[in-house]
């Protein structure tokens, strides 16, 4: 083992890195924090921020997962600096970014949760097979829901059936999967989309602890259906509070200016899809506690619906229902007005 490993794994992990949040940072390097479940914002070091007791594991597992995220965290500044300057990145940079943001993704605590629903299931009660009951509980409790029946019977018929046949996959085994799916699939599908920093005079922009977002216009589509990375019409990330990054898959010039009151829009998004709690710069905190938001957002959803099997000539018959497991885009509120349209 080489001496860069060789020690005690780190307690404390950090799913969303210090070194991204520090660009919120007022004089006394400090920023403000809104969470979901509290009124108003309190203001705090970054190394308090988006922090979980051993939440990439124990042991050397955990160890090899912090040593790798901080391979790629030390040159983000520099990357970041780059992108605000130019407008763009390539080569190795460019491959750093990807693998940035990748990885971001996969290890936020809604991804985990989504990933473990099951185990978690499992760990949650000892009945076998569990009863819906105690799945509407687990929902409840540990995704801060409440479902109606239909979903509770579409979570107990998919995750019973993992729990009973010994499926779920452990901690180890689920972070693992979602770090080989970042670096061959995310990484690979950000490289592909077209770049686009957007720049304002007034430092704004917010960020959460979802900092790279998939964005599709505000639709009814939302109570019942979610949008991945490579299905939504853009990705975004807050670069820092006068930046915001956009993948695209139209060119369009790179960096640019935009009126400050865009940025007033993306925030409003951010406040609707952050999943426990958004980031602002100290001296912009008024705005942040005056903003609406709902208590939860839960981590993953379940519906069932009936099936249609689509044959090769586009003939089209049912197929029985379908259960079907979601990430919800973004937290249902009636007030939200529309943002503006994908970026130009």
């Amino acid at each position: 083992m080489s001496a860069g490993v060789d020690r005690a794994p780190p307690k404390r992990h950090h799913f969303v890195p210090e070194v991204y949040l520090r660009a919120w940072c007022d004089m006394h390097g400090r920023v403000a924090v809104r969470r979901r479940d509290q009124a108003t914002t309190f203001v705090t070091d970054p190394v308090n921020v988006g922090v979980e007791a051993r939440l990439y594991g124990a042991g050397i597992e955990a160890l090899w997962r912090e040593k790798n995220f901080s391979l790629v965290e030390e040159e983000w500044p520099r990357v970041r600096a780059d992108l605000l300057r130019r407008g763009h990145v390539h080569g190795r940079d460019r491959d750093l970014a990807c693998m940035f943001m990748a990885l971001q993704i996969a290890r936020t605590r809604e991804h985990i949760a989504q990933a473990t629903v099951a185990a978690e299931l499992a760990e949650f009660t000892e009945d076998r097979p569990p009863s819906r009951e105690t799945v509407r509980r687990f929902i409840i409790e540990r995704h801060g829901h409440t479902p109606n029946d239909v979903e509770v019977e579409a979570a107990w018929t998919l995750a019973s059936f993992e729990v009973m046949q010994g499926l779920p996959p452990s901690f180890d085994e689920a972070f693992s999967v979602s770090m080989d799916i970042a670096t061959t699939k995310m990484a690979p599908l950000l490289d592909g989309l077209h770049w686009r920093v957007e720049i304002a005079d007034a430092p704004i922009l917010w960020a959460s602890d979802r900092p790279v977002m998939p964005w599709r216009p505000p639709s009814p589509k939302d109570s019942f259906e979610g949008v991945g990375y490579a299905n939504s019409d853009e990705i975004r990330m807050p670069l820092t509070p006068v930046a915001m990054l956009v993948l695209q898959r139209r060119v369009s010039p790179s960096p640019v200016q935009v009126d400050a009151r865009r940025f007033h829009h993306y925030n409003k998004d951010i406040a609707l899809q952050c999943y426990e709690f958004i980031v602002c710069s100290p001296g912009r905190r008024a705005r942040l506690d005056k903003v609406s938001l709902a208590r939860n957002r839960p981590a993953v959803r379940f519906h069932t619906a009936p099936g249609v099997r689509v044959a090769p000539d586009g003939t089209r018959s049912p197929m029985g229902d379908v259960i079907q497991k979601w990430v919800p885009l973004r937290a249902i509120d009636p007030s939200h007005t529309p943002e503006p349209g994908p970026s130009r």
